[in-house]
C-alpha cells in the first residue's frame, strides 16, 4: 500500500481526507467539492526518505524541511528541534491507523528515536459540518521531556482571521513583516491573508476561539475552531496559544494552535483538542 494512501470520512456535503501514510495527515478539508486546505504540488508522489528530506524540491529553502501541505501535529517548542526542522518521523514518516466505526482514524507515529516521543492523532467527524482533532504526545523515553502539542493547519489564500484578545494583550511579531495585513483595535485582532507576504505574528485568545473567513466559490466559508479556554497562568512554548504564518513563497498561510506546556514523566502523556465547524451563510439562510 503506498504512503499515499488517503481515507475518506464523508458526511453529506463535508469530506476530510487523511493521509496516513506521510505524518499521519489531515490531508484536505473538502466541503461541497472545494477544497480548503493546500497541499504542496511540488511534492506530489514524492516518497519521504527520512534522511535525505532536504533534498526535496521546495520554494521555500529557509526552511529546513518538506512543506507537505495539509494539517499535522507538530511538537514545541522548536527550539529543541535538531537542525531546525520538525522530527522527521513525526512530520514526514508513516503513521499507523485505524478507521472506526463512528466516522473516526486513529493515526499514531512511530516512537521517534531523536526526542522518544510518540504522537496519536484522533479525527472524528461529529457531523455534516464539524468534526473534532485529539491530540496526543506520550513521552516514551526514559527521561523527563518538557513539551507542548503543535497542530499546524495549512491553508488556501485569501483568507481573513479574526481573534478577540484577553485583557492587556496585544499581538506579537515572531518574524517578517505584517504590514499591512494585521489590524488591532482594542482587544480584536483581524488579519487579512490575501498577497504572497512572509510573516508570523503570535496571539491568545480570551475564548479559546479563532474565527476563519474563506473563499467559497460563490461566497464566503466560515470556519469556526476551538480549544479548551486555558487558565490565565497557562503557560505556552512560544509565549501564545496561537500563532499565524503566511508564506511569501507559495499560496498558503498556517493557523497553528499551541497546547499548554506540560512537563512529561516517562510514559507520561499530554491531550489537547480541538473542535471545528464550518458556517455556510447559504445554509443557514435555506
Amino acid at each position: 500500500m503506498s504512503v499515499w494512501t488517503t481515507y475518506d470520512l464523508r458526511s453529506d456535503d463535508l469530506v476530510l481526507t487523511c493521509l496516513p501514510g506521510v505524518g499521519g495527515r489531515l490531508w484536505d478539508i473538502v466541503y461541497k467539492g472545494q477544497s480548503l486546505l493546500w497541499q504542496n504540488p511540488d511534492l506530489a508522489g514524492c516518497i519521504p526518505n527520512l534522511s535525505k528530506l532536504t533534498e526535496l524540491p521546495t520554494k521555500s529553502p529557509q526552511f529546513k524541511f518538506p512543506l507537505w501541505g495539509g494539517e499535522k501535529t507538530w511538537i514545541a517548542p522548536d527550539k529543541d528541534w535538531q537542525r531546525q526542522a520538525p522530527y522527521p518521523v513525526l512530520d514526514s514518516g508513516p503513521y499507523e491507523h485505524s478507521l472506526l466505526q463512528d466516522q473516526t482514524i486513529i493515526m499514531t507515529s512511530p516512537i521517534c528515536e531523536i526526542s522518544k516521543l510518540q504522537v496519536e492523532r484522533k479525527i472524528t467527524l461529529i457531523g455534516s459540518r464539524s468534526w473534532q482533532a485529539s491530540h496526543r504526545v506520550t513521552n516514551r523515553g526514559e527521561q523527563a521531556r518538557t513539551v507542548g502539542a503543535w497542530p499546524v493547519m495549512m491553508l488556501k489564500r485569501p483568507a481573513r482571521v479574526a481573534i478577540t484578545m484577553p485583557d492587556g494583550d496585544t499581538a506579537a511579531d515572531v518574524f517578517g513583516r505584517s504590514d499591512g495585513m494585521i489590524n488591532v483595535t482594542g482587544h480584536s485582532v483581524t488579519a487579512a491573508i490575501d498577497r504572497l507576504q512572509e510573516f508570523k505574528v503570535g496571539l491568545n485568545s480570551a475564548d479559546g476561539a479563532v474565527c476563519i473567513e474563506l473563499h467559497g466559490r460563490d461566497h464566503p466559508i466560515f470556519l469556526s475552531a476551538r480549544v479548551p479556554n486555558h487558565s490565565t497562568n497557562a503557560s505556552f512554548a512560544h509565549g501564545h496559544g496561537f500563532e499565524l504564518f503566511s508564506s511569501a513563497d507559495y499560496p498558503y498561510w498556517e493557523a497553528e494552535w499551541h497546547s499548554p506546556i506540560e512537563q512529561l514523566e516517562p510514559g507520561g502523556a499530554l491531550d489537547f483538542v480541538q473542535e471545528f465547524e464550518l458556517i455556510d451563510p447559504a445554509q443557514q439562510a435555506s
